[in-house]
């Protein structure tokens, strides 16, 4: 996953203003409760263990209907809460929140390559809104700075 500053503004924002920023914005924010949480670059290892799992998980999906979007595919996880997964999946047919094609509403899979920085995050808020969704069947949480066989 990349960075995350959660540290927020003290303005509150609505979710229209927040997705008219994303818009007219080159850099890519999280959105939580009225919060706006900047997203950060993200680095070589991460970069390459989000490569690994889009082809690992592409090689497999041949011939299924299914999409799978890597790092700048904004997902709406609730009314209030808004994410840049690192992969998300959708098995079947993509629902989104308008014409623009560009806030995810059915993920199927979602994948959070989380570091030190996120781990608390990632695990408990983060993990609890995607397993309220209806349409979540995994959630894949990998340690960016850590590899076990």
């Amino acid at each position: 996953m990349n960075e995350k500053n959660l540290s927020q503004n003290e303005k509150d924002y609505t979710v229209e203003e927040y997705l008219n920023s994303e818009h007219n914005s080159a850099k890519k924010s999280e959105f939580l409760n009225g919060k706006v949480l900047t997203t950060n670059n993200s680095n070589r290892t991460h970069n390459l263990i989000v490569s690994n799992i889009t082809i690992a998980v592409g090689s497999r999906l041949s011939g299924n209907k299914a999409e799978i979007y890597v790092s700048n595919m904004r997902v709406q996880i609730n009314p209030n809460r808004f994410s840049y997964p690192s992969v998300v999946i959708v098995s079947g047919e993509p629902s989104f929140i308008d014409n623009k094609s560009d806030v995810l509403l059915n993920p199927t899979v979602v994948v959070e390559i989380y570091s030190k920085d996120t781990s608390f995050h990632d695990k408990t808020e983060k993990l609890e809104s995607y397993l309220a969704m209806e349409s979540i069947r995994e959630y894949l949480l990998v340690k960016e700075d850590e590899m076990r066989d």
